[in-house]
């Protein structure tokens, strides 16, 4: 699940050009409707720049707060963890760090909320609009709808990933940038993926060969089964553990250095 930047501004860019020479839909319609079908698309794009708004301060907000743990450099994993790439991994009480924080994503959802609404009414009066007037109604009016889908996914999705209370997922923060503002992006991945994977993979291929020295644990593979999906579909699953060729007891050495610090410790010490 992405709550980004990126993700807010395909959505916006879907409907309007933003004023740049290449007409959007929304212009598109303005200049091809009556005085109150271009009454509505103006309703429109006011909210796409509320909802503009709120989400670039939404982002900024978690941008200043990403930026302050990092300067911090917590490295606790109850706290904060930061891996390759900018990536940090918060935990759940600390991605709703103050009440101006809970007031942005609820104003965005509220924003949200209020432009699938006009843009639903502006679907609606096209729909109902004089078979004839414009050939391409009955498209424009869906495209719309299918916006209004994306916007309230996006509602959803907003909520969930700066709450990060769900523990069956995963949440973490990154870095970004939008018009030159620093800003940073959400996203969550679930922890089990397994019945996703069967549905998705399993269920619907005749066959399936997966093959690495890894897949057991303990002499068994019940434990890569139940994490990858295909317990669920046992009845249908062969396993076969063949042994190494390598002579491991005869070409095989172990070094342990006594110089090197322990795991997870200081490399100073």
């Amino acid at each position: 699940i992405e709550f980004s930047p990126a993700v807010v501004l395909q959505l916006l860019r879907r409907l309007s050009s933003g004023g740049k020479k290449q007409k959007g839909v929304l212009e598109a319609l303005a200049s091809q409707l009556n005085e109150d079908g271009t009454v509505l698309v103006g309703r429109v794009m006011m909210r796409l720049d509320e909802l503009r708004a709120a989400a670039l301060h939404l982002f900024r907000l978690g941008s200043a707060f990403l930026e302050g743990r990092e300067a911090r450099r917590y490295r606790r994993t109850d706290e904060v963890m930061e891996v390759s790439q900018g990536r940090v991994f918060v935990p759940s009480e600390s991605l709703l760090p103050n009440e101006t924080f809970i007031d942005a994503v609820k104003q965005f959802t509220e924003t949200c909320g209020f432009t699938a609404g006009d843009i639903h009414k502006l679907a609606v009066y096209l729909s109902a609009a004089e078979e004839g007037e414009l050939g391409l109604h009955a498209d424009q009016a869906a495209g719309l709808e299918g916006a209004v889908t994306l916007i309230n996914e996006l509602a959803l999705s907003a909520q969930f990933v700066t709450a990060g209370t769900d523990p069956g997922h995963i949440f973490w923060m990154e870095p970004s940038k939008w018009a030159g503002h620093a800003v940073c992006a959400w996203y969550a991945a679930p922890l089990d993926i397994s019945s996703r994977l069967c549905e998705s993979l399993f269920k619907k291929k005749a066959s399936a060969i997966l093959c690495s020295a890894t897949l057991r644990v303990a002499d068994s593979f019940d434990h890569f089964m139940s994490r990858s999906g295909l317990g669920f579909v046992k009845d249908r699953v062969l396993s076969l553990a063949v042994q190494s060729p390598f002579d491991y007891s005869r070409k095989c050495r172990v070094l342990a250095l006594p110089f090197l610090p322990e795991p997870g410790g200081n490399p100073k010490d």
